[in-house]
């Protein structure tokens, strides 16, 4: 579920994966009253699927705390123009890579270190400013994951789903921080989710 993944698992989506930036009221269509408003309301509809778009982002464009601001700054521009997008996200910078090294490192030494990670992403909530709120789902993420890794170190055992698990958390810390810039910088209600609690599965 790491980077070769993120766009399938994680991100900013209406009814799928990880944060949706709905639309203005006035982009919605409108109501059926009645039979003879069928034509309509189907155009109307056409219509708004057609203002549906998919935007995915990488590591590096997420890597720290200004390359988010842009990004969130992007994601609203298509909303204020109309759009419905749905935003995947992948972990921030080298994140992935980070969760990897820290799980081999759990399993062959018995070691639990998340320092780097840790501190990219606690230096990001604070570069951005963003509410408390967003800095304890963050912060309970982080200590879900040194407990993973305290479960892989204890066992000396890292199976391919809970290395997939371990690398999921990138993306679920990513997209909890540009829900929030979304919120606080553009008054844009997204809301991150993880994909498995909608019945995406591996």
């Amino acid at each position: 579920m790491g980077d070769r993944h993120a766009g399938l698992f994680f991100g900013i989506i209406a009814t799928a994966s990880a944060l949706y930036a709905p639309p203005p009221r006035c982009a919605r269509a409108p109501s059926v009253r009645a039979a003879g408003d069928w034509a309509e309301a189907k155009a109307a509809s056409a219509l708004d699927a057609s203002k549906r778009v998919v935007m995915k982002f990488g590591g590096s464009s997420l890597r720290d705390a200004e390359r988010i601001a842009n990004v969130a700054e992007l994601v609203a521009k298509h909303v204020r123009e109309g759009y419905t997008p749905a935003v995947v996200v992948s972990a921030m910078g080298k994140t992935t890579n980070g969760l990897e090294k820290a799980g081999a490192l759990a399993l062959v030494d018995g070691r639990v270190r998340v320092d780097e990670i840790r501190q990219l992403h606690l230096e990001t909530l604070d570069a951005l400013a963003l509410p408390a709120k967003t800095g304890y789902a963050v912060r309970q993420l982080l200590r879900e994951l040194e407990s993973l890794l305290d479960g892989v170190s204890m066992v000396r055992e890292l199976t391919p789903r809970t290395k997939d698990l371990l690398v999921s958390f990138g993306e679920r810390l990513s997209c909890r921080i540009l829900a929030a810039q979304l919120d606080q910088a553009h008054g844009i209600k997204a809301v991150p989710v993880d994909s498995w609690s909608l019945g995406v599965r591996t």
